[in-house]
């Protein structure tokens, strides 16, 4: 152990180190939470609707929601949610522009209860809900024949057919939201998505026989930009007891793969296959090569193939949701209704499907 310090020596030391004692360079205004840029800006929308005539909260949301267009209701009403998340992105907004007069949260509790009470009768507002949307094994299926035996649509890039069956598995497989694999609007620009170094494939040896598996990193999981410690993996496995081989996901990831040259030592599938993990070890990593580290693994095509630029999750929505449209489903499914199906089988079997 060695000598203890004094408090004469910790003095010391956080002067060596730069540490000013005058509080010339500090302030005691609160410091709010960090959030990205978007979520910044749309709350920063609600904070310009303020006027200083709008002298109580009570008027505000009713301005708030006499100015809000409704899209549910037939005569054109704002919903109550949608003026309940207007309110509170103001109120957040409001909070980070000006810390030395914070709207507490008795305020805004009781501006909430305004809203789906008072304000609600005053005005008239919309009670409807969007319905929500969800994607069957049965609907993934649909929009699989689709994607490969029946569908006309003509794809910049037929190489497109690839990748949205791939991505489409990545959700259908895990739980991660589509602005963990694409760049999502409140990343817009950033070219954060899924990148070939957030992820491993490796294969392994099971009964003699080879077993390749993928696993990814959501490094860009909502809520925890600041929490890299927690952030989940997930993997996706080669073998599906009693499916067909369209459903597996490793089949179409290796085509993506091989097709960008994304192995450091291997360049066809036979080489892959061949792989024998030493026999002090039950699997081998197949390492990727150092051009591709940085890339998407999903990026957008032109007529010329892959690009390196990420797919944005608007357009990957579109994508799923015209190809739903095509196979035939009255309602079109969205990448947020394939995570709430997964997480409901999760939750009422303990696995998903």
């Amino acid at each position: 152990m060695g000598k203890k310090r004094t408090a004469e020596d910790r003095r010391k030391q956080a002067e060596k180190s730069g540490f000013n004692f005058d509080d010339e360079d500090v302030d005691d205004r609160p410091v709010p939470r960090f959030v990205l840029g978007y979520t910044e800006r749309v709350c920063n929308v609600q904070v310009e609707l303020w006027q200083d005539d709008l002298r109580t909260l009570k008027r505000f949301a009713e301005f708030i929601a006499s100015c809000t267009s409704g899209i549910l209701d037939p005569e054109g009403k704002a919903t109550v949610q949608t003026v309940r998340n207007h309110f509170r992105r103001f109120v957040s907004g409001w909070n980070r522009n000006n810390p030395e007069s914070l709207i507490t949260r008795d305020h805004t509790n009781s501006i909430t209860n305004y809203i789906k009470g008072p304000l609600k009768k005053k005005i008239g507002l919309s009670n409807l809900k969007k319905p929500k949307t969800y994607m069957t094994i049965e609907n993934f299926m649909y929009m699989e024949r689709q994607l490969w035996q029946s569908d006309g649509h003509e794809y910049v890039h037929d190489g497109y057919r690839v990748l949205i069956s791939a991505k489409l598995k990545c959700h259908v497989f895990t739980s991660t939201k589509v602005g963990e694999i694409s760049e999502s609007s409140s990343r817009a620009g950033t070219g954060n998505g899924l990148l070939y170094k957030h992820t491993e494939m490796l294969v392994a040896w099971k009964n003699g026989e080879p077993k390749l598996r993928y696993s990814l990193k959501r490094e860009f999981a909502k809520g925890m930009h600041d929490k890299e410690d927690q952030r989940p993996t997930h993997i996706l496995y080669e073998h599906l007891p009693g499916q067909p081989l369209i459903l597996s996901p490793i089949v179409f990831l290796l085509a993506i793969f091989l097709a960008r040259g994304a192995f450091k030592s291997y360049n066809d599938i036979q080489q892959i296959l061949d792989v024998k993990p030493p026999s002090d070890q039950g699997y081998w990593v197949l390492d990727w090569a150092d051009h591709v580290k940085d890339l998407p693994v999903f990026p957008t095509m032109t007529a010329k193939g892959m690009t390196q630029k990420i797919q944005t999750a608007g357009t990957f929505a579109n994508q799923i949701r015209g190809l739903s449209i095509r196979a035939g489903m009255e309602r079109p499914v969205t990448p947020h209704g394939i995570r709430r199906e997964y997480l409901i089988q999760a939750t009422n079997k303990n696995f998903s499907f």
